[in-house]
């Protein structure tokens, strides 16, 4: 029986094209086409990408349609100042309400997280890094702090993927991601903010440094219209 896809189906398609950059900084998304590959008629393509310019992934052009939302360096190291900020805040969130059982899930994952990086698999890896961060948002109990920090870490995807293919930095982050739990597993709010505030902006910091900024380029494909 042939499978049905659903608009979730399609939305993760799409947005896993966007952040790997197979879909690069102006591609356009043409309802038609991605209909015809999945089969399905255009209305659950229309929902997807409505989902996708609400993320802020994808604009919509006039003349042209939906394409993939281009950034210049000056955007993403603004889009890392409010995650350094309202990741930090997550944080401290995070550990004045910390249970043992989520200190027991956070370091479920970064087991996970040292096992594929010991593979030298960086992908899986930069996917386990989205699934404790997002824990750790989860964990605020704070809706409104959940869809906003998820909203900037969804757009700046592409962008931490290129940060973690530069030699030594995987190792980098893997410790900063320690060295986060450790501090949310005390309790102690000032110190998780901190940690985590580090962490982000070690990772921003690669978009300041303009001997590597060629080599983020090729592997975000980056529109440097206004650096």
């Amino acid at each position: 029986m042939k499978k049905q896809y659903s608009t979730n189906d399609i939305y993760s398609f799409i947005a896993e094209k966007i952040t790997t950059g197979k879909y690069p900084s102006g591609y356009r998304l043409v309802e038609n086409d991605i209909a015809t590959e999945f089969g399905v008629s255009r209305t659950p393509v229309r929902l997807a990408i409505e989902k996708l310019v609400s993320e802020g992934l994808v604009r919509h052009i006039p003349n042209k349609g939906a394409v993939v939302r281009q950034m210049s360096v000056d955007d993403i190291r603004g889009l890392y100042q409010l995650r350094e900020v309202s990741e930090g805040l997550a944080a401290r969130l995070a550990a004045q309400r910390c249970t043992d059982k989520d200190i027991e899930n956070m370091n479920a994952i970064l087991k996970e997280m040292d096992e594929v990086l010991e593979a030298d698999n960086i992908h899986q890896y930069y996917v386990l890094c989205g699934k404790i961060h997002h824990y750790i948002f989860n964990m605020t109990g704070n809706d409104f702090i959940i869809d906003f920090i998820g909203r900037i870490y969804t757009i700046t995807s592409r962008y931490h993927v290129a940060v973690l293919y530069i030699p030594g930095r995987s190792l980098g982050s893997i410790e900063e991601h320690h060295k986060v739990v450790e501090a949310i597993a005390t309790r102690d709010g000032d110190l998780a903010e901190a940690t985590m505030k580090e962490h982000v902006r070690k990772s921003g910091s690669f978009y300041n440094n303009p001997e590597i900024l060629s080599s983020l380029q090729a592997l975000s494909r980056i529109d440097w219209n206004r650096s």
